[in-house]
């Protein structure tokens, strides 16, 4: 099954079947929550209209390219499920997770692994999550990058995906971004 969704500024796409992981355009992100997993062959005129501010030969590319991910013919980045066991604990509650994390981050430790005391609250947590992926992404772009024991994800965080909680769900699509 195809899940789409956004964080920062990207369109993300993944196969939970072909453990696949894809970039979308704004475009290809539109026509991908339009259509949702049933999508015809043809682009349905509904669409069309809905995106008439875009010119046509662009629509058709895009529906294209979304129609091949959809049928597994499009190829994408294959979802790396890379573990190590040099992980440094940080033990935080939630509301101080971006800072202590990057406070190890900062003086230098590579593998960090969060273990959070108290009672979490969940919507704080994804916010969290989020907020250090965009971090990180942005360090790996700077060659300093490090990494976050949490965002490993695993086959079973993948294929089970349907079944996570929300805050787990956004562990797992935090971690998917930092492999674009």
């Amino acid at each position: 099954m195809l899940y789409t969704y956004k964080l920062g500024s990207k369109h993300i796409a993944f196969d939970n079947d072909k453990l696949k992981i894809f970039a979308l355009s704004e475009l290809e992100w539109q026509i991908s929550d339009f259509v949702g997993n049933d999508m015809p062959p043809v682009c349905p005129s509904a669409l069309r209209y809905a995106l008439a501010k875009y010119d046509s030969a662009a629509t058709d590319a895009a529906y294209k390219r979304v129609y091949a991910i959809h049928s597994g013919n499009e190829s994408g980045k294959d979802i790396s499920f890379d573990n190590t066991s040099d992980f440094n604990p940080c033990v935080t509650q939630s509301q101080s997770l971006f800072k202590d994390v990057v406070a190890l981050a900062d003086v230098g430790h590579k593998y960090i692994s969060i273990e959070l005391e108290g009672d979490i609250n969940t919507t704080a947590l994804s916010l969290e999550y989020e907020k250090l992926a965009r971090e990180m992404y942005k360090r790996i772009r700077q060659s300093k990058p490090f990494v976050l024991k949490q965002f490993l994800v695993t086959k079973d965080d993948i294929s089970g995906y349907a079944l996570l909680s929300e805050t787990e769900k956004k562990r797992v699509e935090c971690a998917l971004f930092l492999q674009l």
